[in-house]
């Protein structure tokens, strides 16, 4: 399988992905929102009953099943995130492949401009071998 090929197949692949968690995450948002309704009509059943141990339940159940809910519902968002950086770093590739200069990040390096190879083998620069191959996050990671 060529590069190309590859790309492409794992941006398609985080996509679905990515859309399939998203459908679990509204699953899990309305759950939650029906966990908290239905949390508020046993606390005020609870009142109206007068049983005090009744309630103690109800809101220790009802913490319980929200906490575990809530739990699992960040999991999938940030399973959701993590596919969406998946999707974004094999788009950067292929652009970076395809010499896309316009969907690179800017060059925002503090090289010497004036290295003796430096304008000979485009080092830095808008069209630069640095701005091509740079894939750090941070200004540090840059230098």
């Amino acid at each position: 399988m060529n590069i190309k090929k590859y790309l492409d197949h794992s941006i398609v692949k985080a996509a679905r992905r990515t859309e399939i968690f998203k459908t679990r995450s509204r699953r899990f948002a309305i759950l939650r929102l029906v966990i908290t309704a239905a949390g508020i009509v046993a606390a005020i059943a609870a009142l109206y009953l007068g049983s005090e141990l009744f309630s103690y339940i109800s809101v220790f159940l009802f913490l319980l099943v929200f906490t575990v809910t809530a739990k699992i519902h960040g999991s999938i968002k940030r399973t959701i995130r993590k596919f969406e950086w998946w999707q974004q770093i094999k788009e950067m590739h292929l652009h970076r492949k395809h010499l896309n200069w316009k969907a690179l990040p800017e060059d925002n390096s503090s090289l010497p401009a004036d290295h003796p190879f430096a304008r000979d083998l485009d080092i830095n620069g808008p069209f630069s071998l640095y701005r091509l191959l740079n894939c750090c996050v941070s200004k540090h990671g840059s230098k």
